[in-house]
């Protein structure tokens, strides 16, 4: 039987809605000989709390709620949308940080029960992943060591890091990560999930957070392979609502999801 391990982090936001969907993951994988456990980080706040009173949190293997760190704060800054009380956030340092932390947590775990993992994602908490992706997964973890992938150890499945400046017949690039997720095997992610936060805290202060390249180079500097030519590496998606689904204007929502969410 496979293993993958859901690592999330960050702010809370339409977690309602998306702590039922990550039940749907881990219940649709493991009918598909996939065990699947969840560690997560989490900043403080009222909505925090009211999420862990009503057991939206029972899904986690392992979690922590910890204090918005000053580093990741303008704290003059107004706060952005209904969920955060504490200010705007400053660029990558929540997610490098959270990242970190919900992999330290499976680590330990790991330490603890002996398992280990055939892959493993970090995501934002509001994470929609759209089911032909699901799907897709479950067939793909599958096949990693067969001919037909034959995957090897640190390798992230991310859409390719080198992104083109945008100007006609340009070949300059510059290098890229979404901040939605990122996909490794474990050997890839002990490595992406640790040096990450460290590159991001030594970094020059002029750094520009919105850039997205720092991920990039974690991923270049260490050396770790880079795949995209399967389900790993395919676009998730954010929560806009957190009743119901909402995910992009015109987007049909995936209807394996509504009748679930219908029917809890």
């Amino acid at each position: 039987m496979r293993r993958f391990a859901f690592t999330i982090g960050g702010e809370l936001r339409n977690f309602k809605t998306s702590s039922r969907l990550f039940e749907f993951y881990k219940e649709f994988l493991m009918k598909n000989n996939i065990e699947v456990d969840f560690f997560g980080c989490f900043w403080n706040s009222n909505y925090t709390e009211e999420c862990k009173k009503l057991g939206y949190f029972d899904f986690l293997t392992d979690f922590t709620l910890e204090d918005v760190p000053d580093e990741g704060i303008d704290r003059g800054m107004p706060p952005k949308g209904n969920y955060n009380n504490t200010g705007k956030s400053k660029s990558l340092y929540n997610w490098s940080y959270s990242c970190y932390r919900s992999n330290y947590l499976r680590k330990l775990y790991q330490l603890e029960t002996k398992v280990s993992y055939d892959l493993i994602s970090f995501s934002r908490p509001d994470i929609y992943i759209p089911f032909s992706s699901l799907k897709g997964i479950s067939i793909d973890i599958h096949e990693l060591q067969s001919s037909i992938l034959n995957a090897t150890d640190f390798t992230i499945y991310t859409p390719p890091i080198k992104k083109n400046f945008g100007y006609k017949n340009g070949t300059d690039y510059h290098l890229h990560c979404d901040d939605l997720k990122v996909v490794g095997d474990q050997c890839a992610m002990d490595v992406f999930s640790t040096s990450f936060h460290l590159i991001y805290i030594k970094n020059d202060p002029s750094y520009v957070g919105s850039y997205h390249n720092l991920p990039a180079f974690t991923i270049k500097k260490y050396g770790l392979e880079v795949r995209n030519d399967c389900s790993f590496d395919k676009k998730w998606m954010i929560l806009r609502e957190d009743n119901g689904i909402d995910v992009t204007k015109d987007m049909k929502i995936d209807k394996e999801y509504v009748d679930w969410l219908e029917n809890r």
